[in-house]
């Protein structure tokens, strides 16, 4: 039998805790990614987003003409 599973350690301390952990960095990059775009785009910016896509009009913005192959390769890559 392949040794590539180990029972967790400690599950009822590490399985909480990794939740927790992992839960709170979500959150934090949730909330990091909505700052990002209130400051760099106005709300007026926000609300008119094409298709309601705020990322492709905060890429836009910051990148300018060239923004339109970055979105393409962030497409075909995901």
């Amino acid at each position: 039998m392949s040794e590539t599973f180990k029972a967790p350690e400690n599950p009822k301390k590490n399985i909480p805790k990794a939740l927790i952990i992992g839960s709170l960095l979500v959150i934090s990059l949730y909330f990091f990614i909505n700052l990002i775009y209130l400051g760099v785009l106005t709300l007026p910016e926000i609300q008119t987003a094409p298709s309601d896509v705020v990322a492709i009009a905060l890429i836009q913005k910051i990148f300018g003409s060239i923004a339109t192959p970055i979105i393409a390769i962030i497409v075909i890559d995901c």
